[in-house]
């Protein structure tokens, strides 16, 4: 009936458990004690799915209504483009979200690098320039003045390691097949490695924790959602750039 509405659902399971109780115990039926044990274990179950779905949204409902100007500002030129919402970018704020700042010559994110701090974090750059290469080959040289407007329909260009994200939605719905095929497919690796570097003026990057937005979309099929076309927009914009490159 309510499509993705994850936490109308929730508190529908919340109600429905506590009215099945309710009921038994109004009708003066004996309710025998394994009975009982099982309807409060389930009610305990749908009042944790509830929690986990519910504190999020108070947390960013609660937070002051003005982030900072470099928030807004992803806001506007990233965020909202894709379809998030004002709350939604408050819960991803708070619970996933912080600014860096890097100087010349410091890898942001990379395929070839093993445990790399920013292998486990998608970026966006707000302000300096970045260079993207694909097999030691320059593929973009992106730069961005923070508060211009001047590249503002391709802010998805500034967007680093999304295919950690486009992965993370992927994987909620792999199979063990899927991640066979994928060690499988381990020795073309080599042929499609990318790394993102500081350019020479610095960067200011905001930056976004795939684990913990991976918490937050287990429990919040509509943020799942937004979050599925920010990705879809980031890879589009890249494409663009390619295809108009002389």
């Amino acid at each position: 009936l309510w499509g993705d509405a994850t936490l109308a659902i929730r508190s529908a399971a919340v109600i429905g458990r506590v009215l099945v109780v309710a009921s038994d115990v109004s009708n003066g039926r004996e309710v025998l004690p394994d009975e009982l044990a099982f309807q409060f274990g389930l009610l305990v179950i749908a009042c944790n799915a509830l929690a986990n779905s519910a504190l999020p949204k108070i947390k960013a409902s609660l937070a002051p209504p003005l982030l900072t100007s470099q928030d807004r500002h992803a806001f506007r030129a990233l965020f909202r483009p894709a379809g998030i919402t004002w709350n939604q970018f408050k819960e991803l704020n708070l619970c996933a979200m912080d600014w860096v700042t890097l100087e010349k010559g410091q890898i942001i994110t990379s395929d070839e690098i093993e445990g790399l701090d920013g292998n486990d974090a998608v970026f966006w750059l707000y302000q300096g320039d970045v260079e993207i290469h694909s097999n030691d080959k320059l593929l973009h040289d992106i730069s961005r003045l923070g508060k211009s407007q001047k590249d503002s329909h391709a802010a998805g260009l500034g967007l680093l390691g999304e295919m950690r994200l486009a992965k993370l939605l992927d994987g909620q719905n792999s199979s063990k097949k899927t991640k066979n095929k994928t060690t499988g497919e381990k020795k073309d690796e080599s042929s499609r490695r990318m790394t993102a570097i500081v350019g020479e003026s610095g960067a200011t990057l905001l930056r976004m924790n795939t684990t913990k937005i991976e918490k937050l979309l287990k429990h919040d099929q509509e943020l799942t959602n937004s979050v599925n076309r920010l990705v879809f927009k980031g890879m589009q914009d890249k494409l663009n750039a390619l295809l108009l490159k002389p």
